[in-house]
Protein backbone atom coordinates (compact mmCIF):
# COMPACT_ATOMS: atom_id res chain seq x y z
CA UNK A 1 0.00 0.00 0.00
CA UNK A 2 0.94 3.66 -0.28
CA UNK A 3 -0.75 5.65 2.51
CA UNK A 4 -1.56 8.88 0.65
CA UNK A 5 -0.38 7.92 -2.84
CA UNK A 6 -3.22 5.41 -3.14
CA UNK A 7 -5.75 8.18 -2.48
CA UNK A 8 -4.40 10.38 -5.26
CA UNK A 9 -4.58 7.35 -7.57
CA UNK A 10 -8.23 6.76 -6.62
CA UNK A 11 -9.18 10.37 -7.37
CA UNK A 12 -7.30 10.28 -10.67
CA UNK A 13 -9.16 7.13 -11.72
CA UNK A 14 -12.65 8.07 -10.50
CA UNK A 15 -12.61 11.82 -11.09
CA UNK A 16 -9.75 12.47 -13.56
CA UNK A 17 -10.99 15.82 -14.84
CA UNK A 18 -12.18 17.16 -11.51
CA UNK A 19 -10.34 20.28 -10.39
CA UNK A 20 -7.81 19.60 -7.65
CA UNK A 21 -5.74 22.80 -7.35
CA UNK A 22 -6.45 26.38 -8.50
CA UNK A 23 -3.58 28.88 -8.68
CA UNK A 24 -4.11 32.02 -10.72
CA UNK A 25 -4.92 30.92 -14.28
CA UNK A 26 -3.70 27.38 -13.63
CA UNK A 27 -6.17 24.60 -12.93
CA UNK A 28 -4.74 21.19 -12.17
CA UNK A 29 -7.04 18.18 -12.27
CA UNK A 30 -6.72 15.12 -10.03
CA UNK A 31 -5.21 13.30 -13.02
CA UNK A 32 -2.64 16.12 -13.45
CA UNK A 33 -1.65 16.04 -9.78
CA UNK A 34 -1.36 12.23 -9.71
CA UNK A 35 0.75 12.07 -12.87
CA UNK A 36 3.02 14.99 -11.98
CA UNK A 37 3.66 13.70 -8.45
CA UNK A 38 4.40 10.23 -9.84
CA UNK A 39 6.92 11.68 -12.27
CA UNK A 40 8.61 13.77 -9.59
CA UNK A 41 8.58 10.87 -7.11
CA UNK A 42 10.24 8.50 -9.58
CA UNK A 43 12.80 11.14 -10.56
CA UNK A 44 13.70 11.62 -6.88
CA UNK A 45 13.93 7.84 -6.45
CA UNK A 46 16.28 7.66 -9.44
CA UNK A 47 18.48 10.26 -7.72
CA UNK A 48 18.90 7.83 -4.84
CA UNK A 49 16.40 9.17 -2.33
CA UNK A 50 14.89 6.40 -0.22
CA UNK A 51 12.19 5.83 2.37
CA UNK A 52 13.02 7.60 5.63
CA UNK A 53 15.16 10.30 4.00
CA UNK A 54 14.15 13.93 4.58
CA UNK A 55 13.38 16.70 2.10
CA UNK A 56 13.20 20.44 2.78
CA UNK A 57 10.57 22.56 0.96
CA UNK A 58 10.90 26.35 0.86
CA UNK A 59 8.14 27.35 -1.56
CA UNK A 60 5.20 29.74 -1.25
CA UNK A 61 1.59 28.55 -1.64
CA UNK A 62 1.86 27.23 -5.19
CA UNK A 63 1.06 23.90 -6.90
CA UNK A 64 4.74 22.94 -6.73
CA UNK A 65 4.61 22.98 -2.91
CA UNK A 66 1.84 20.38 -3.05
CA UNK A 67 3.55 18.36 -5.79
CA UNK A 68 6.92 18.27 -4.04
CA UNK A 69 5.33 17.21 -0.75
CA UNK A 70 3.16 14.48 -2.29
CA UNK A 71 5.97 13.21 -4.53
CA UNK A 72 8.23 12.73 -1.52
CA UNK A 73 5.47 11.04 0.45
CA UNK A 74 4.85 8.61 -2.44
CA UNK A 75 8.38 7.21 -1.97
CA UNK A 76 8.40 7.49 1.81
CA UNK A 77 10.66 10.55 1.94
CA UNK A 78 9.65 12.83 4.82
CA UNK A 79 8.86 16.44 3.82
CA UNK A 80 9.94 19.26 6.10
CA UNK A 81 8.46 22.63 5.01
CA UNK A 82 10.40 25.81 5.78
CA UNK A 83 9.07 29.26 6.56
CA UNK A 84 9.81 31.15 3.34
CA UNK A 85 10.50 34.29 5.36
CA UNK A 86 13.57 32.65 6.90
CA UNK A 87 16.95 34.36 6.78
CA UNK A 88 20.10 32.36 6.07
CA UNK A 89 20.74 31.32 9.68
CA UNK A 90 17.19 29.97 10.04
CA UNK A 91 17.51 28.03 6.77
CA UNK A 92 20.83 26.60 7.85
CA UNK A 93 19.42 25.44 11.21
CA UNK A 94 16.30 23.66 9.95
CA UNK A 95 17.77 22.10 6.81
CA UNK A 96 20.73 20.74 8.76
CA UNK A 97 18.77 19.71 11.84
CA UNK A 98 16.22 17.84 9.72
CA UNK A 99 19.03 15.98 7.86
CA UNK A 100 17.41 16.93 4.54
CA UNK A 101 19.03 15.33 1.49
CA UNK A 102 16.98 17.26 -1.07
CA UNK A 103 16.05 20.95 -0.89
CA UNK A 104 13.27 22.52 -3.00
CA UNK A 105 13.25 26.32 -3.28
CA UNK A 106 12.52 29.16 -5.72
CA UNK A 107 13.84 32.48 -7.06
CA UNK A 108 11.83 34.49 -4.53
CA UNK A 109 14.08 33.37 -1.67
CA UNK A 110 17.35 32.93 -3.60
CA UNK A 111 19.29 35.67 -1.79
CA UNK A 112 18.97 34.07 1.65
CA UNK A 113 19.30 30.51 0.29
CA UNK A 114 22.61 31.39 -1.40
CA UNK A 115 23.97 32.71 1.89
CA UNK A 116 23.04 29.44 3.62
CA UNK A 117 24.23 27.03 0.88
CA UNK A 118 27.88 26.65 2.01
CA UNK A 119 26.69 25.34 5.40
CA UNK A 120 24.15 22.83 4.00
CA UNK A 121 26.59 19.92 3.98
CA UNK A 122 23.99 17.15 4.19
CA UNK A 123 21.98 18.27 1.14
CA UNK A 124 22.83 16.22 -1.95
CA UNK A 125 20.30 17.68 -4.41
CA UNK A 126 19.21 21.32 -4.84
CA UNK A 127 15.96 21.55 -6.81
CA UNK A 128 14.99 25.03 -7.93
CA UNK A 129 11.95 26.58 -9.59
CA UNK A 130 12.84 29.03 -12.33
CA UNK A 131 16.27 29.63 -13.94
CA UNK A 132 18.83 27.17 -12.61
CA UNK A 133 22.47 28.03 -11.79
CA UNK A 134 25.20 25.46 -12.32
CA UNK A 135 25.14 22.64 -9.78
CA UNK A 136 21.38 22.76 -9.23
CA UNK A 137 18.47 20.78 -10.70
CA UNK A 138 15.55 22.32 -12.55
CA UNK A 139 12.21 21.40 -11.00
CA UNK A 140 10.44 21.06 -14.36
CA UNK A 141 13.34 19.16 -15.99
CA UNK A 142 13.45 16.76 -13.08
CA UNK A 143 9.70 16.21 -13.25
CA UNK A 144 9.80 15.67 -17.03
CA UNK A 145 12.35 12.88 -16.88
CA UNK A 146 10.53 10.78 -14.30
CA UNK A 147 8.21 7.86 -15.10
CA UNK A 148 4.44 8.41 -14.79
CA UNK A 149 4.02 4.93 -13.24
CA UNK A 150 3.20 4.48 -9.57
CA UNK A 151 6.47 4.36 -7.57
CA UNK A 152 7.30 0.84 -6.31
CA UNK A 153 7.45 1.87 -2.64
CA UNK A 154 5.33 0.64 0.28
CA UNK A 155 4.31 3.44 2.64
CA UNK A 156 2.27 2.29 5.65
CA UNK A 157 0.11 4.35 8.03
CA UNK A 158 2.72 3.90 10.76
CA UNK A 159 5.48 5.50 8.69
CA UNK A 160 6.45 9.12 9.32
CA UNK A 161 4.52 11.51 7.08
CA UNK A 162 6.03 14.89 7.94
CA UNK A 163 8.56 16.81 10.00
CA UNK A 164 7.05 20.21 10.83
CA UNK A 165 9.03 22.66 12.95
CA UNK A 166 7.45 24.71 15.72
CA UNK A 167 7.67 28.48 15.72
CA UNK A 168 10.55 28.60 18.20
CA UNK A 169 8.98 31.26 20.46
CA UNK A 170 10.77 29.80 23.52
CA UNK A 171 14.14 28.76 22.12
CA UNK A 172 15.19 26.96 18.96
CA UNK A 173 12.41 25.44 16.83
CA UNK A 174 11.64 21.76 17.42
CA UNK A 175 10.88 19.24 14.68
CA UNK A 176 7.49 17.58 15.26
CA UNK A 177 7.37 14.00 13.94
CA UNK A 178 3.89 13.01 12.69
CA UNK A 179 2.80 9.71 11.11
CA UNK A 180 0.24 9.04 8.38
CA UNK A 181 -1.87 7.24 10.99
CA UNK A 182 -1.95 10.43 13.09
CA UNK A 183 -3.26 12.45 10.14
CA UNK A 184 -5.85 9.74 9.40
CA UNK A 185 -7.08 9.58 13.00
CA UNK A 186 -7.07 13.37 13.20
CA UNK A 187 -9.23 13.63 10.06
CA UNK A 188 -11.68 11.10 11.51
CA UNK A 189 -11.83 13.13 14.73
CA UNK A 190 -12.50 16.42 12.91
CA UNK A 191 -15.22 14.87 10.73
CA UNK A 192 -16.86 13.20 13.75
CA UNK A 193 -16.82 16.51 15.63
CA UNK A 194 -18.47 18.37 12.76
CA UNK A 195 -21.24 15.76 12.48
CA UNK A 196 -21.82 15.91 16.24
CA UNK A 197 -21.78 19.73 16.32
CA UNK A 198 -24.22 20.15 13.44
CA UNK A 199 -27.40 19.81 15.55
CA UNK A 200 -26.10 22.35 18.08
CA UNK A 201 -26.11 25.32 15.67
CA UNK A 202 -28.64 27.06 13.47
CA UNK A 203 -28.08 26.09 9.85
CA UNK A 204 -28.19 29.21 7.63
CA UNK A 205 -29.60 29.31 4.09
CA UNK A 206 -26.47 27.89 2.44
CA UNK A 207 -25.79 27.59 -1.30
CA UNK A 208 -24.53 24.15 -2.28
CA UNK A 209 -22.25 23.99 -5.38
CA UNK A 210 -24.40 21.51 -7.30
CA UNK A 211 -27.45 21.45 -9.55
CA UNK A 212 -30.41 22.69 -7.52
CA UNK A 213 -27.99 23.49 -4.67
CA UNK A 214 -29.41 26.93 -3.92
CA UNK A 215 -32.97 25.60 -3.50
CA UNK A 216 -31.76 22.65 -1.41
CA UNK A 217 -29.64 24.92 0.76
CA UNK A 218 -32.53 27.28 1.32
CA UNK A 219 -34.67 24.33 2.39
CA UNK A 220 -32.00 23.05 4.81
CA UNK A 221 -31.72 26.52 6.34
CA UNK A 222 -35.46 26.94 6.89
CA UNK A 223 -37.26 26.64 10.23
CA UNK A 224 -38.55 23.07 9.95
CA UNK A 225 -35.21 21.31 9.31
CA UNK A 226 -33.54 23.40 12.02
CA UNK A 227 -36.35 22.54 14.45
CA UNK A 228 -35.99 18.84 13.62
CA UNK A 229 -32.20 18.93 13.87
CA UNK A 230 -32.41 20.38 17.38
CA UNK A 231 -34.76 17.74 18.79
CA UNK A 232 -32.99 15.79 21.59
CA UNK A 233 -33.38 12.36 19.90
CA UNK A 234 -31.86 13.71 16.67
CA UNK A 235 -29.05 15.38 18.57
CA UNK A 236 -28.24 12.15 20.43
CA UNK A 237 -28.25 10.20 17.16
CA UNK A 238 -25.96 12.72 15.43
CA UNK A 239 -23.56 12.76 18.36
CA UNK A 240 -23.49 9.05 19.18
CA UNK A 241 -24.45 7.07 16.08
CA UNK A 242 -23.93 9.22 12.97
CA UNK A 243 -20.14 9.97 12.98
CA UNK A 244 -19.08 6.38 12.23
CA UNK A 245 -21.37 5.89 9.18
CA UNK A 246 -20.53 9.43 7.98
CA UNK A 247 -16.81 8.57 7.89
CA UNK A 248 -17.49 5.27 6.08
CA UNK A 249 -19.74 7.01 3.54
CA UNK A 250 -17.11 9.67 2.84
CA UNK A 251 -14.38 7.06 2.33
CA UNK A 252 -16.61 4.98 0.06
CA UNK A 253 -17.53 8.06 -1.98
CA UNK A 254 -13.98 9.30 -2.55
CA UNK A 255 -13.86 10.56 -6.12
CA UNK A 256 -17.32 9.21 -6.90
CA UNK A 257 -19.62 12.12 -6.07
CA UNK A 258 -18.10 14.79 -8.31
CA UNK A 259 -18.89 17.31 -5.56
CA UNK A 260 -16.23 20.03 -5.34
CA UNK A 261 -16.26 22.29 -2.28
CA UNK A 262 -13.45 24.70 -3.14
CA UNK A 263 -11.33 25.58 -0.12
CA UNK A 264 -9.59 28.97 -0.24
CA UNK A 265 -6.43 28.46 1.83
CA UNK A 266 -4.86 31.82 2.66
CA UNK A 267 -2.24 31.21 5.41
CA UNK A 268 1.06 29.64 4.29
CA UNK A 269 1.11 25.88 3.68
CA UNK A 270 4.36 25.48 5.62
CA UNK A 271 2.41 26.19 8.82
CA UNK A 272 0.84 23.11 10.43
CA UNK A 273 -2.63 24.68 10.47
CA UNK A 274 -2.65 24.78 6.66
CA UNK A 275 -0.38 21.78 6.04
CA UNK A 276 -2.09 19.40 8.46
CA UNK A 277 -5.72 20.49 8.26
CA UNK A 278 -6.15 21.73 4.70
CA UNK A 279 -3.68 19.64 2.70
CA UNK A 280 -2.98 16.43 4.60
CA UNK A 281 -6.51 16.05 5.97
CA UNK A 282 -9.29 17.79 4.01
CA UNK A 283 -7.70 17.81 0.55
CA UNK A 284 -5.88 14.51 0.37
CA UNK A 285 -8.17 12.39 2.55
CA UNK A 286 -11.55 13.38 1.13
CA UNK A 287 -11.10 14.43 -2.50
CA UNK A 288 -13.98 16.88 -1.97
CA UNK A 289 -12.02 20.08 -1.34
CA UNK A 290 -10.06 21.48 -4.31
CA UNK A 291 -7.50 23.93 -2.96
CA UNK A 292 -7.62 27.54 -4.14
CA UNK A 293 -4.27 29.24 -3.47
CA UNK A 294 -3.34 32.91 -3.34
CA UNK A 295 -0.48 34.00 -5.62
CA UNK A 296 0.98 36.73 -3.40
CA UNK A 297 3.35 35.26 -0.75
CA UNK A 298 2.33 38.13 1.54
CA UNK A 299 -1.23 38.45 2.77
CA UNK A 300 -3.27 40.70 0.50
CA UNK A 301 -6.88 41.23 1.61
CA UNK A 302 -7.84 42.63 -1.80
CA UNK A 303 -6.54 39.48 -3.52
CA UNK A 304 -8.62 37.32 -1.17
CA UNK A 305 -11.72 39.36 -1.98
CA UNK A 306 -11.07 39.02 -5.72
CA UNK A 307 -10.61 35.25 -5.39
CA UNK A 308 -13.94 34.94 -3.57
CA UNK A 309 -15.60 36.88 -6.39
CA UNK A 310 -13.94 34.82 -9.11
CA UNK A 311 -13.78 31.28 -7.72
CA UNK A 312 -16.86 31.24 -5.44
CA UNK A 313 -15.21 28.99 -2.84
CA UNK A 314 -17.33 26.97 -0.41
CA UNK A 315 -14.81 27.26 2.44
CA UNK A 316 -12.20 29.77 3.50
CA UNK A 317 -9.51 29.53 6.18
CA UNK A 318 -7.80 32.61 7.64
CA UNK A 319 -6.25 33.54 10.98
CA UNK A 320 -7.94 36.27 13.08
CA UNK A 321 -5.53 38.98 11.91
CA UNK A 322 -6.38 38.20 8.27
CA UNK A 323 -10.12 38.23 8.95
CA UNK A 324 -9.73 41.61 10.63
CA UNK A 325 -7.91 43.10 7.62
CA UNK A 326 -10.42 41.64 5.16
CA UNK A 327 -13.31 43.16 7.12
CA UNK A 328 -11.61 46.57 7.03
CA UNK A 329 -11.81 46.70 3.22
CA UNK A 330 -14.35 49.27 1.98
CA UNK A 331 -17.40 48.21 0.02
CA UNK A 332 -17.72 44.63 1.30
CA UNK A 333 -21.51 44.90 1.15
CA UNK A 334 -21.29 45.08 -2.66
CA UNK A 335 -19.85 41.55 -2.91
CA UNK A 336 -21.70 38.23 -2.97
CA UNK A 337 -20.41 35.88 -0.27
CA UNK A 338 -23.26 33.43 -0.69
CA UNK A 339 -21.00 30.58 -1.86
CA UNK A 340 -19.16 30.41 1.47
CA UNK A 341 -20.52 27.60 3.65
CA UNK A 342 -17.64 27.31 6.11
CA UNK A 343 -15.69 30.24 7.58
CA UNK A 344 -12.66 28.80 9.39
CA UNK A 345 -10.40 30.56 11.84
CA UNK A 346 -7.72 29.42 14.26
CA UNK A 347 -3.99 29.59 15.10
CA UNK A 348 -4.92 32.36 17.54
CA UNK A 349 -7.86 33.27 19.76
CA UNK A 350 -10.66 34.93 17.76
CA UNK A 351 -12.60 37.33 19.98
CA UNK A 352 -16.40 37.29 20.15
CA UNK A 353 -16.40 40.81 18.72
CA UNK A 354 -14.46 39.72 15.62
CA UNK A 355 -16.62 36.59 15.24
CA UNK A 356 -19.72 38.79 15.29
CA UNK A 357 -18.30 40.94 12.49
CA UNK A 358 -17.52 37.84 10.41
CA UNK A 359 -21.03 36.40 10.86
CA UNK A 360 -22.65 39.73 10.08
CA UNK A 361 -20.80 40.04 6.76
CA UNK A 362 -20.85 36.36 5.72
CA UNK A 363 -24.45 35.51 6.58
CA UNK A 364 -24.71 32.17 4.78
CA UNK A 365 -21.75 30.50 6.48
CA UNK A 366 -20.99 28.57 9.63
CA UNK A 367 -18.02 29.91 11.60
CA UNK A 368 -15.61 27.16 12.58
CA UNK A 369 -13.02 27.96 15.26
CA UNK A 370 -10.20 25.42 15.67
CA UNK A 371 -7.71 25.35 18.54
CA UNK A 372 -4.61 23.22 19.03
CA UNK A 373 -0.93 23.19 18.13
CA UNK A 374 1.59 21.54 15.83
CA UNK A 375 2.16 18.64 18.24
CA UNK A 376 -1.58 17.79 18.09
CA UNK A 377 -1.67 17.43 14.25
CA UNK A 378 -2.90 20.20 15.00
CA UNK A 379 -6.58 20.48 16.11
CA UNK A 380 -7.63 19.57 19.65
CA UNK A 381 -10.93 21.44 20.03
CA UNK A 382 -13.60 22.73 17.65
CA UNK A 383 -16.37 25.27 18.02
CA UNK A 384 -19.02 26.07 15.42
CA UNK A 385 -21.01 29.32 15.62
CA UNK A 386 -23.84 30.68 13.49
CA UNK A 387 -25.69 33.12 15.78
CA UNK A 388 -24.16 36.35 17.00
CA UNK A 389 -26.15 36.44 20.25
CA UNK A 390 -24.73 33.07 21.32
CA UNK A 391 -21.04 33.90 20.90
CA UNK A 392 -18.70 33.34 23.85
CA UNK A 393 -15.45 35.20 24.28
CA UNK A 394 -12.25 33.10 24.41
CA UNK A 395 -14.20 29.82 24.17
CA UNK A 396 -12.64 27.31 21.77
CA UNK A 397 -15.30 24.64 22.17
CA UNK A 398 -15.00 20.98 23.09
CA UNK A 399 -12.48 18.27 22.38
CA UNK A 400 -12.64 16.21 19.21
CA UNK A 401 -14.05 12.67 19.56
CA UNK A 402 -11.10 10.41 20.29
CA UNK A 403 -9.26 13.06 22.29
CA UNK A 404 -9.33 13.63 26.06
CA UNK A 405 -8.62 16.97 27.73
CA UNK A 406 -7.71 17.71 31.32
CA UNK A 407 -6.77 20.94 33.09
CA UNK A 408 -4.11 20.35 35.74
CA UNK A 409 -2.01 22.15 38.32
CA UNK A 410 1.80 22.16 38.65
CA UNK A 411 1.69 18.64 40.16
CA UNK A 412 -0.40 17.22 37.34
CA UNK A 413 -3.60 17.03 39.41
CA UNK A 414 -6.96 18.08 37.95
CA UNK A 415 -8.12 21.52 39.05
CA UNK A 416 -11.79 22.34 39.82
CA UNK A 417 -13.96 23.51 36.93
CA UNK A 418 -13.49 27.25 36.44
CA UNK A 419 -9.93 27.25 37.83
CA UNK A 420 -7.04 27.98 35.49
CA UNK A 421 -4.46 25.29 34.90
CA UNK A 422 -2.37 23.76 32.13
CA UNK A 423 -4.33 22.08 29.33
CA UNK A 424 -3.15 18.53 28.61
CA UNK A 425 -4.26 16.06 25.91
CA UNK A 426 -4.43 12.32 25.30
CA UNK A 427 -5.20 10.89 21.85
CA UNK A 428 -3.99 8.66 19.04
CA UNK A 429 -2.82 11.64 17.01
CA UNK A 430 -0.35 13.22 19.40
CA UNK A 431 3.03 13.65 17.70
CA UNK A 432 5.47 10.75 17.84
CA UNK A 433 8.00 13.13 19.39
CA UNK A 434 10.48 15.92 18.71
CA UNK A 435 13.09 14.93 16.12
CA UNK A 436 16.45 14.15 17.79
CA UNK A 437 15.14 15.66 21.06
CA UNK A 438 14.36 12.81 23.47
CA UNK A 439 14.74 14.97 26.57
CA UNK A 440 12.41 17.70 25.28
CA UNK A 441 9.92 15.03 24.22
CA UNK A 442 9.91 13.48 27.71
CA UNK A 443 9.31 16.92 29.22
CA UNK A 444 6.00 17.35 27.38
CA UNK A 445 4.70 13.77 27.01
CA UNK A 446 4.17 12.13 30.40
CA UNK A 447 2.27 8.86 30.86
CA UNK A 448 0.75 9.31 27.40
CA UNK A 449 -0.49 12.86 28.12
CA UNK A 450 0.82 15.81 26.14
CA UNK A 451 1.40 18.92 28.28
CA UNK A 452 0.49 21.74 25.91
CA UNK A 453 1.95 24.74 27.71
CA UNK A 454 -1.41 26.51 27.25
CA UNK A 455 -3.29 27.76 30.29
CA UNK A 456 -7.07 27.61 30.36
CA UNK A 457 -10.12 26.24 32.13
CA UNK A 458 -13.45 24.50 31.62
CA UNK A 459 -16.44 26.84 31.82
CA UNK A 460 -19.80 25.95 33.37
CA UNK A 461 -20.91 24.19 30.16
CA UNK A 462 -17.76 22.15 29.76
CA UNK A 463 -16.27 24.23 26.96
CA UNK A 464 -12.56 25.04 27.00
CA UNK A 465 -11.56 28.67 27.49
CA UNK A 466 -7.99 29.71 26.77
CA UNK A 467 -6.11 32.12 29.01
CA UNK A 468 -2.48 32.30 27.84
CA UNK A 469 0.71 30.40 27.08
CA UNK A 470 2.16 29.20 30.38
CA UNK A 471 5.56 30.78 29.75
CA UNK A 472 4.07 34.15 28.80
CA UNK A 473 2.12 34.87 32.00
CA UNK A 474 3.38 37.99 33.82
CA UNK A 475 3.64 37.68 37.62
CA UNK A 476 3.38 41.05 39.35
CA UNK A 477 3.23 41.41 43.13
CA UNK A 478 1.66 37.97 43.55
CA UNK A 479 -0.95 38.57 40.84
CA UNK A 480 -1.07 36.94 37.41
CA UNK A 481 -1.53 38.90 34.17
CA UNK A 482 -2.55 37.03 31.03
CA UNK A 483 -1.17 39.25 28.24
CA UNK A 484 -3.71 38.28 25.56
CA UNK A 485 -6.70 39.67 27.43
CA UNK A 486 -4.93 43.01 27.91
CA UNK A 487 -3.76 43.05 24.27
CA UNK A 488 -7.31 42.50 23.04
CA UNK A 489 -8.40 45.62 24.94
CA UNK A 490 -5.43 47.65 23.70
CA UNK A 491 -6.19 46.69 20.09
CA UNK A 492 -9.67 48.16 20.49
CA UNK A 493 -8.06 51.61 20.72
CA UNK A 494 -8.70 53.36 17.38
CA UNK A 495 -5.00 54.14 16.87
CA UNK A 496 -3.58 50.66 17.61
CA UNK A 497 -2.83 48.12 14.88
CA UNK A 498 -0.98 45.49 16.96
CA UNK A 499 -0.27 45.24 20.70
CA UNK A 500 2.14 43.17 22.76
CA UNK A 501 2.24 43.14 26.56
CA UNK A 502 5.51 42.08 28.18
CA UNK A 503 6.82 42.00 31.72
CA UNK A 504 9.86 44.07 32.68
CA UNK A 505 11.92 43.72 35.88
CA UNK A 506 10.84 45.70 38.94
CA UNK A 507 12.40 45.75 42.42
CA UNK A 508 9.09 46.05 44.26
CA UNK A 509 6.71 43.86 42.23
CA UNK A 510 9.18 41.50 40.56
CA UNK A 511 7.72 42.34 37.18
CA UNK A 512 5.43 45.04 35.81
CA UNK A 513 3.53 45.22 32.49
CA UNK A 514 4.76 47.23 29.52
CA UNK A 515 2.76 47.68 26.31
CA UNK A 516 4.61 47.72 23.00
CA UNK A 517 2.33 49.07 20.27
CA UNK A 518 2.34 49.34 16.51
CA UNK A 519 0.05 52.17 15.45
CA UNK A 520 -2.15 52.28 12.38
CA UNK A 521 -0.72 54.23 9.44
CA UNK A 522 -1.24 57.97 9.63
CA UNK A 523 -2.42 58.15 13.25
CA UNK A 524 -0.70 59.05 16.51
CA UNK A 525 -1.24 58.89 20.24
CA UNK A 526 0.79 59.21 23.44
CA UNK A 527 1.87 56.97 26.30
CA UNK A 528 -0.27 58.99 28.72
CA UNK A 529 -3.35 58.69 26.51
CA UNK A 530 -3.00 54.91 26.20
CA UNK A 531 -2.56 54.40 29.95
CA UNK A 532 -5.51 56.68 30.71
CA UNK A 533 -7.62 54.91 28.06
CA UNK A 534 -7.03 51.60 29.87
CA UNK A 535 -8.39 53.01 33.11
CA UNK A 536 -11.79 51.50 33.84
CA UNK A 537 -11.33 48.80 31.21
CA UNK A 538 -9.12 46.54 33.33
CA UNK A 539 -8.06 46.14 36.94
CA UNK A 540 -5.20 48.38 38.04
CA UNK A 541 -2.37 45.82 38.25
CA UNK A 542 -3.02 44.80 34.61
CA UNK A 543 -2.73 48.32 33.21
CA UNK A 544 0.55 49.01 31.37
CA UNK A 545 2.96 50.99 33.50
CA UNK A 546 4.86 52.11 30.40
CA UNK A 547 4.12 52.23 26.68
CA UNK A 548 6.61 51.92 23.82
CA UNK A 549 5.70 52.66 20.20
CA UNK A 550 7.39 50.43 17.63
CA UNK A 551 7.49 51.15 13.92
CA UNK A 552 6.61 47.51 13.26
CA UNK A 553 6.02 44.49 15.50
CA UNK A 554 7.38 41.10 14.38
CA UNK A 555 4.58 38.72 13.35
CA UNK A 556 4.76 34.97 12.90
CA UNK A 557 3.41 33.30 9.71
CA UNK A 558 -0.16 33.32 11.02
CA UNK A 559 -0.18 36.95 12.13
CA UNK A 560 0.50 36.60 15.85
CA UNK A 561 3.00 38.97 17.46
CA UNK A 562 6.23 37.18 18.38
CA UNK A 563 6.38 38.02 22.05
CA UNK A 564 9.89 36.63 22.64
CA UNK A 565 11.33 38.89 19.93
CA UNK A 566 9.47 41.91 21.32
CA UNK A 567 10.78 41.16 24.82
CA UNK A 568 14.34 40.92 23.49
CA UNK A 569 14.02 44.34 21.85
CA UNK A 570 11.92 46.24 24.39
CA UNK A 571 12.14 44.32 27.68
CA UNK A 572 14.95 46.22 29.39
CA UNK A 573 14.16 47.79 32.78
CA UNK A 574 14.84 51.18 31.25
CA UNK A 575 14.17 51.01 27.53
CA UNK A 576 17.10 52.22 25.45
CA UNK A 577 19.56 51.95 28.32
Amino acid sequence: MNAFGDLLKIYAERNPNGVSVVYGDRRLSWKDIHERTNRLANALYDLGLRKGDKGAVMLHNCPEFIEATCAMQKIGVIPSPLNYRFVASDIEFQVNHSDAKVFFFEDLWMEEVEKALPALTNVKHLVKLGPVPEGMLSYEDLLARGSAADPPVEVSPEDVASLIYTGGTTGLPKGVVTTYASYMEHFNGVLSALVALLPTVRIPAIKLPMRGGQALGKLLGSKAPNWLLHRPPVQRFMQEKAPGPAIKLLKWGRGRSGLALKWLCVPPLFHMASFGVIMESNWIQSGLFPMVLTENPRFDAQEVLELIDREHPSCIWMVPTMWKKLLELPGLEKHDFGSLLLLATGAGVCTAELKAQILNHFRNGLLLDAFGQTEMTPIATLKVDSEVDKLRDRSVGRSLPGLQIRVVDEEGKDVPRGDIGEIIYHSEWIMRGYYKEEKKTSEVIKDGWFYSGDLGYFDEDGEVKVAERKKEVISTGGEKIFPQEVEEILEQHPAVEHACLIGIPDDLYGSIPRAVLQLKPGVSTTEEEIIEWCRGKMVGFKRPKSVIFAEELPLNPVGKVQRAAVKDDFGARVFGA
